[in-house]
């Protein structure tokens, strides 16, 4: 999934995924990954087996 990057907020940056129409908020912890905030960045989720 595609996460577009709408704002900082709080440390922390928003980031929107059009398909779900949702904000979700990333805490501070993203840049000890990134040297800056991404413009968007991409997700995969899968399910594991219990």
């Amino acid at each position: 999934m595609k996460f577009d990057w709408r704002r900082e907020e709080y440390g922390g940056n928003w980031y929107y995924n059009a398909a779900l129409e949702m904000e979700g908020w990333l805490c501070p912890a993203l840049l000890k990954y990134f040297p800056e905030a991404p413009q968007e960045f991409y997700a995969q989720c899968k399910a594991i087996a219990l």
